[in-house]
């Protein structure tokens, strides 16, 4: 009876620890990432539609556990700006809801009759959803803009993305 407990034992550890490993924890991935967020978004001025390059949006990302699979998201960028996000962690996935965020786009527009380049930075408020993925000490975040328009404008310019890509990598 002695043999059979020393056997069994270890081996029902064993399948506790395999089997309880089924997607990702709030623990798991508590921590603090560098990021850096890119992609492409199109600015719409009545009629006429223009696709601009995100400004590179770089910084630290910590993550901290709230309650059972609860995380708060906090984006620090390295231009001052700070956004917070209380997600969810559901199997494989980070579930981000809809949250507001200020992004700042840089567009250049050529003239034809001077030859020369004008560029403007417009700040945008946007609504943004999307999800996150971990893959090793990685996360690979998956956004779009839901809406968005000029900050502190009466300008009619909005603004859609549906590509925007986050990777953040866990700080050792």
């Amino acid at each position: 009876m002695k043999k059979f407990r020393v056997f069994v034992l270890p081996l029902y550890v064993l399948c506790l620890i395999f089997c309880s490993c089924n997607g990702l924890t709030a623990g798991y991935i508590e921590g603090t990432y560098s990021y850096k967020t890119s992609g492409v978004v199109s600015i719409t001025n009545g009629s006429s539609t223009t696709d601009a390059s995100l400004d590179n949006l770089m910084g630290t990302l910590d993550i901290k556990r709230l309650n059972g699979d609860s995380i708060l998201l906090i984006f620090n960028e390295l231009n001052g700006d700070m956004v917070s996000v209380a997600a969810q962690v559901k199997g494989d996935s980070i579930l981000m809801p809809p949250y507001q965020k200020v992004f700042s786009i840089t567009t250049t527009s050529t003239s034809s009759i001077f030859q020369t380049n004008t560029t403007q930075t417009t700040k945008y408020l946007v609504t943004l959803t999307g999800y996150g993925i971990s893959m090793d000490n990685m996360l690979m975040f998956y956004q779009k803009i839901v809406s968005g328009k000029v900050l502190n404008s009466g300008e009619s310019r909005s603004i859609k993305a549906n590509n925007l890509k986050t990777v953040a990598k866990k700080n050792q």
